[in-house]
């Protein structure tokens, strides 16, 4: 069986729409150069290709110089799902699926006509196609992959396995790269659920190849294309070695331990509420109202503020949702330019969309929210009034359909639309219907247990979903919460400030980031879940 190495390179911008760090070096080496070393040392590929953009050709050969490499170009226009999966993909850059839409890493960067028409050129019965930011690939990895593709061969026509992004390549037949292509769609979609053909999940199939558990269970982005990634990638290479101490089982016992020891300067997620007014003050499902208090309007300096601060890490996401309504600032259009025009990777919108009118959705589109999500959770009238105490259903929903039609009307696949269900007793036997419903609609949708602030209100869970043994939560190494009047809390749970760890009116996120908050995480980590006083009755610590 014959298959050979491709990677897509860009020297320009990573596929996640960061400043490509190909060219850059990483210990004294190239991240591109480095990538190309690792996999071609699997003896089981007929061939390394690296295929970029023409203009690139010239600096790639010289990057590349002395390498077992084969530099083919390609001028070809990127699928048109590529914007889809870019924005899907910056909600779950650690996982090597989770994405929205069901995106997965592969579909980052997997321009299917081009790798069929290279493996038919090569004669090739499959392609091993490998990251180009993947400088920790691990060729015994993908050389057991090959030998399960080889076994397999006659039944599936790919293999993948779970792991971080960036250990592991992804195996494709070349009749099946041709079918993917006719499909026009990329390979993490027949990952999802469809509602007209429900199958088992593919991790329990013969396309995957199961890696030790540490491996499938790991999380991290080990691709080199985000100032994060690049100073984690490089610790651990400082720690293991540049050889074959780095194989994808140290890497991920090394992430293992180092998990809860370090932080980084700011954090991954941070969600801004830019009002705490909502038409919905009376909702069960959520804080509102007169439970959160008035804290006003954000100050649209304040957020200037935040932004600049995060100059330096390219790939934090900015949410604007809180315990308000964010279209009910008097400001919502500056506010996306200005998160628009920072350096923040990934923008979304947390609403109820009943002030979704024309001018909200073009604003929305036109700023390039990525990720828009909406509470809806009922899928009648009847309901949604029980729940929220408004008659809000057909409006909200046909201000989410005028959304649609301004994305078909500016040419825009974004943003992104999940449709939101809190789960409680009255609204259980909705749910298949909402889930099917939106996701044949928008594409995705999604479910969610009901949060009751740490016991600040009554549980209308239908039951708890926390694990039986309690572990240090991890969103205080990744997300933090910033209120409309600029106090910083700990996470989602403190609607009402009862643990505030400073003002961003008075001091810089990262100094709260680093300092404020790490004495909580020193409690965590000790097994102490007393230090701030909602922790000890949380059911939400066990959240990704």
């Amino acid at each position: 069986m014959k298959i050979i190495g491709v990677i897509e390179a860009d020297l320009e911008k990573s596929p996640i729409g960061t400043r490509s760090r190909l060219a850059d070096e990483l210990l004294g080496e190239a991240v591109l150069r480095r990538t190309v070393r690792r996999g071609a040392r699997s003896a089981r590929l007929a061939g390394l290709h690296v295929v970029v953009p023409p203009s690139q050709r010239a600096a790639i050969d010289d990057l590349l110089h002395g390498l077992p490499v084969r530099v083919e170009t390609c001028d070809a226009p990127p699928p048109a799902w590529q914007a889809l999966v870019r924005s899907a993909r910056k909600w779950a850059l650690g996982g090597w699926r989770g994405g929205i839409w069901g995106a997965c890493w592969f579909d980052e960067q997997m321009h299917l006509p081009m790798l069929e028409a290279l493996a038919s050129r090569e004669s090739a019965d499959a392609v091993a196609v490998i990251p180009a930011a993947g400088c920790l690939i691990d060729p015994a990895l993908l050389e057991a992959m090959i030998d399960h593709q080889a076994r397999f061969v006659d039944s599936q026509p790919f293999v993948f396995t779970q792991a971080p992004p960036g250990l592991a390549g992804c195996l494709l037949t070349t009749p099946f790269l041709a079918d993917l292509a006719r499909a026009g769609h990329p390979l993490g979609r027949l990952f999802t659920y469809r509602p007209q053909n429900p199958a088992l999940d593919l991790i329990s199939k013969e396309c995957c190849y199961q890696s030790p558990n540490h491996v499938a269970c790991a999380s991290a982005r080990l691709l080199a294309d985000n100032r994060r990634s690049v100073e984690l990638i490089g610790a651990c290479l400082a720690e293991l070695g540049h050889g074959d101490g780095a194989n994808s089982s140290a890497v991920c016992r090394w992430l293992a331990e180092r998990s809860r020891e370090g932080v980084d300067r700011l954090p991954a997620e941070i969600e801004v509420e830019l009002t705490t007014r909502d038409q919905l003050p009376e909702t069960l499902l959520r804080p509102r109202g007169r439970l959160v208090g008035e804290r006003g309007d954000l100050d649209l300096r304040l957020l200037e503020k935040l932004v600049e601060g995060l100059e330096g890490y390219d790939d934090v996401n900015l949410v604007f949702g809180g315990f308000g309504e964010p279209l009910l600032h008097p400001e919502f259009g500056r506010s996306l330019s200005i998160a628009r025009e920072s350096h923040v990777l990934g923008l979304g919108v947390c609403t109820n969309a009943l002030a979704l009118d024309r001018r909200a959705c073009e604003l929305i589109v036109r700023c390039g929210v990525d990720c828009l999500a909406v509470s809806l959770d009922a899928n009648d009238a009847h309901t949604y009034r029980r729940l929220h105490g408004c008659d809000g259903y057909q409006r909200a929903v046909a201000n989410v359909e005028e959304l649609i039609r301004t994305q078909n009307e500016l040419l825009s696949p974004l943003p992104l639309i999940v449709p939101q269900l809190v789960k409680v007793r009255e609204n259980m036997s909705h749910m298949e219907a909402f889930f099917d419903g939106w996701l044949r609609k928008t594409g995705w949708a999604t479910i969610t247990s009901f949060n009751h602030g740490a016991g600040q209100r009554p549980s209308l869970a239908v039951r708890s979903m926390a694990p039986p043994s309690r572990t240090p939560c991890a969103r205080l190494w990744s997300r933090c919460l910033v209120l409309a009047d600029g106090t910083v809390v700990a996470c989602d749970q403190d609607f009402a400030a009862r643990g505030p760890l400073g003002n961003l009116h008075e001091i810089p996120l990262a100094e709260i980031w680093g300092s404020r908050l790490e004495g909580l995480r020193v409690a965590h980590r000790s097994g102490r879940y007393d230090a701030h006083p909602l922790c000890p009755t949380c059911d939400e610590w066990h959240r990704p």
